[in-house]
């Protein structure tokens, strides 16, 4: 899969434009709060017959909002707040974690210098996905994203590389069966289970370079089928995409398709260009040592709005109001329908994410929204 990132970044919240992608312009426009600059946001288009909706797949920094916040939508509306949170699916809660370099032996290494940021990133994940469930959503999946691999894995030697991951992949398995449900009561923690049911966490290593042993990096993402990578094409001072990373990024997609059942490895791998850092979604998620700095805690959403877009649209067509009026009238009703309803549940996520953040001392870094990503 080759993944494109949006092509520009958006200016800090001293311009305009950094309110312009939709719908993050709506809640910008409303509440100031929330107009935190775009890490990125690329228009989409998607149209089914005559009706023709335009937004964006943006990124917006959100900080701590009040709870007032979300209740200040407080008018009619087609589907309560509740109904939102049920057709909105959290397609991924994704932590972005910093991983220096170490050795596979000793072990007290890994454990002194890796597992501690490994646990914490877990920890917030979990809680996360237990609060969004809590509150309504679907909570889909849950990822991890490290610094490149490059910079801790022996990439060089295929079997040091294959026991640094699995103690990685082992680590985070361990963390995921010790976490303990938040006691409502504040009387500490309970064993998971009491109806919570942990959603999958994924793992991504990284992006890697052209410099990369494709062979070593194939190696480690078949033997782990919930493990990514990605590997960026960058610019020459030309302005085209180089012709080396092009002929790396194919050589790995050939192997993950030739050594794959199917050649579905292809799918823990992508190559990317232009990608901005700490988007949410697999496997074109990265982050670098610079934005994601050591004892950093970070975390992203990634939505999902198929279900939240069809019943507005179908709601509002219904609307006895709408009854005999014009066509551009219905497109215009539909449109500002999904409109709102995307403001109420960005708001209201973010204020969900608001408080994981505050709980956990992390950084909350924003939202990606699409119809279907």
């Amino acid at each position: 899969m080759v993944t494109a990132g949006g092509t520009r970044r958006v200016p800090p919240p001293t311009r305009t434009s950094a309110a312009e992608c939709t719908p993050a312009r709506h809640v910008a426009a409303r509440w100031p709060a929330l107009s935190h600059p775009c890490l990125h946001a690329r228009a989409r288009t998607h149209a089914r017959g005559s009706l023709c909706v335009a937004l964006s797949l943006c990124t917006v920094h959100t900080p701590a909002c009040p709870p007032a916040l979300v209740f200040a939508m407080a008018q009619p509306t087609l589907l309560t707040i509740e109904e939102a949170r049920a057709c909105t699916i959290v397609r991924t809660l994704t932590a972005f974690t910093h991983i220096p370099a170490w050795r596979a032996e000793p072990a007290a290494e890994f454990e002194e210098l890796v597992a501690p940021a490994l646990s914490q990133s877990v920890r917030l994940l979990l809680d996360g996905a237990h609060r969004f469930t809590a509150a309504g959503y679907n909570v889909q999946t849950l990822r991890l994203v490290t610094t490149p691999c490059e910079g801790y894995l022996a990439l060089h030697d295929a079997a040091a590389a294959q026991a640094q991951l699995q103690r990685v992949v082992d680590c985070v398995a361990r963390c995921c069966r010790a976490w303990k449900l938040p006691d409502s009561a504040g009387a500490g923690e309970r064993p998971a289970g009491a109806g919570f049911v942990q959603p999958p966490l994924l793992l991504n290593i990284g992006r890697c370079s052209a410099r990369v042993d494709t062979d070593t990096l194939a190696a480690l993402l078949l033997a782990h089928s919930h493990v990514s990578a990605s590997m960026d094409l960058p610019l020459t001072d030309d302005g085209v995409v180089d012709d080396g990373a092009c002929a790396a990024a194919a050589d790995m997609m050939s192997k993950l398709a030739q050594r794959s059942e199917g050649g579905l490895g292809n799918f823990q791998f992508c190559a990317s260009a232009a990608m901005p850092t700490r988007c949410p979604f697999f496997p074109a998620a990265h982050t670098t040592q610079d934005d994601t700095p050591a004892g950093a805690l970070q975390f992203a959403l990634g939505l999902q709005h198929v279900d939240l877009c069809v019943t507005v649209a179908e709601r509002c067509v219904a609307t006895p109001t709408l009854a005999g009026s014009t066509h551009a009238a219905r497109v215009a009703a539909v449109r500002d329908g999904i409109t709102e309803h995307l403001d109420r549940v960005l708001t209201d996520a973010a204020h969900v994410a608001a408080q994981l953040a505050a709980g956990h001392g992390a950084t909350f870094v924003g939202v990606d929204t699409s119809v279907a990503p």
